[in-house]
């Protein structure tokens, strides 16, 4: 396939409305000339008959009436016959045109162009005529008036080579000066490939200057400063990943390394190794975890996980939650318990993986002997779950679900970090979000979770 340029393209164009332009307006004036000259000719046709008339009315003769049609009339395309019974006929006339059978006008009629026959003569040429019936002292005289066509065809015969020509040069200059033009109001394209060309990641959050952009480019450099700031937003999270990534396997990183390092310092027992390997072991779990969950956040925020939704009862799934989390909570002396139903459509492993990471969040950082409350809400937009546990209000609770965020009773457990921005990605999957509160002494933890009206209706239908 030839890939034309946008010059060529918007030149072959421009041209064709110059050639579609220029010949409707050229056939325009071309059917008003025409209509204006055989209005002329017509009218002008009909009043030189009235006046012939009115001469022949009035007693003229018959033999001056000649003289009064060549100061009338043109005598090259113009035709006269007086028809007189008993006396010589008077005619002048074109001898190659013939004058067919004419109707005959009566003498009291008021003359106008309707009356007007119409016909072509062998040459082509149009011809009109009107045949009139004159009652005069002479007697009763026939008279006969036509007009050809000649003039008028040699105007609009010139006017249609001049239309030619004019348009010829127009389309000419057309061809010729639109590529220039174009190529000049693309100049803006050109200036903004150079921008863009040139723009490094330390100027992607300076948008591009509106004003100086004509009005048929402003939306594509509107586009352009809306992709400038997502890809710097995406600059900075992988940045700020990467460093966060970086600080977070340099622990475990140097634990093994160091503890290899003593541990070959001297000759050691096997115990001793058999401990070393259970240490470095523990330290490779924890880089396992924390490679699986940085990889599935990552694909969750490029949504490139598909949902495996089904339907399912959200309050049998945080009771089989309790009963999976029950021996750490004996532990602690924690206690469950869960209120509201709801039945809804989602990914039933997702939800279950982040009910987990707040449960377990709430048994590890509750005082011991407390009550931990879920609560079930459901209606025509979203399902909700709330998970309330006593505790002290946490500090920048709005950065809680970024990743590697751990709060400062949080530094020196196992955890990675990720949990809870596991949890904001798994709702956001579901078209929701999560929130954090804290009211009178408790820490409030929730998951809403976005729904249609048709599975917000047949969860509604279920629970009944």
């Amino acid at each position: 396939m030839i890939n034309l340029s946008l010059t060529f393209r918007l030149a072959v164009i421009f041209s064709l409305v110059i050639i579609l332009s220029g010949a409707a307006i050229s056939i325009s004036l071309y059917q008003t000339l025409q209509s204006e000259l055989l209005l002329r000719d017509e009218q002008t046709l009909v009043n030189r008959a009235s006046q012939l008339r009115h001469l022949l009315l009035l007693g003229a003769d018959i033999d001056e009436i000649p003289l009064y049609f060549s100061h009338m009339l043109n005598t090259c395309q113009d035709v006269l016959l007086i028809e007189l019974r008993g006396k010589s006929n008077v005619a002048i006339n074109n001898p190659a045109l013939k004058l067919p059978e004419l109707p005959l006008i009566a003498s009291e009629s008021v003359l106008n162009r309707e009356q007007i026959y119409r016909w072509n003569s062998d040459k082509n040429i149009e011809v009109h005529a009107l045949k009139l019936q004159v009652m005069t002292p002479q007697g009763e005289v026939f008279l006969t008036v036509a007009r050809q066509g000649v003039e008028r065809e040699e105007v609009l015969q010139q006017y249609k080579v001049r239309s030619l020509y004019y348009l010829f040069l127009a389309i000419l200059t057309a061809v010729t000066l639109s590529p220039l033009f174009i190529q000049r109001g693309l100049k803006s394209l050109h200036t903004l490939s150079n921008l863009t060309i040139t723009t490094e990641s330390s100027q992607l959050h300076q948008p591009l200057n509106v004003s100086d952009i004509p009005i048929e480019l402003q939306p594509l450099v509107r586009a352009m400063n809306t992709m400038r700031q997502r890809l710097n937003q995406d600059f900075i999270r992988m940045t700020g990943f990467a460093d966060d990534l970086a600080h977070e396997i340099r622990t475990p990183l140097h634990i093994l390394l160091g503890q290899n390092q003593v541990a070959l310092g001297r000759t050691r027992s096997s115990s001793e190794y058999q401990h070393l390997l259970a240490e470095n072991i523990d330290e490779l779990s924890k880089l396992s975890r924390l490679t699986e969950q940085i990889l599935l956040l990552a694909r969750m925020q490029h949504g490139e996980i598909a949902l495996n939704n089904s339907q399912f009862d959200l309050h049998q799934l945080v009771d089989e939650m309790f009963e999976y989390l029950e021996p750490l909570a004996e532990i602690r002396n924690h206690t469950f318990i869960c209120t509201g139903v709801a039945v809804i459509y989602a990914d039933r492993l997702l939800i279950q993986r982040a009910l987990d990471n707040i449960l377990v969040n709430a048994l590890n950082y509750s005082p011991e002997g407390s009550l931990i409350k879920v609560r079930i809400h459901l209606n025509q937009y979203e399902a909700g779950i709330k998970v309330e546990s006593p505790g002290q209000r946490i500090i920048a609770g709005d950065q809680m679900f970024e990743r590697f965020w751990r709060g400062d009773n949080a530094r020196h457990t196992a955890g990675t970090g990720l949990g809870l921005a596991l949890v904001k990605s798994i709702a956001e999957l579901h078209k929701g979000s999560v929130g954090y509160v804290h009211h009178r002494g408790s820490n409030g933890f929730s998951i809403r979770i976005g729904i249609d009206k048709f599975a917000a209706a047949q969860g509604r239908s279920d629970d009944h």
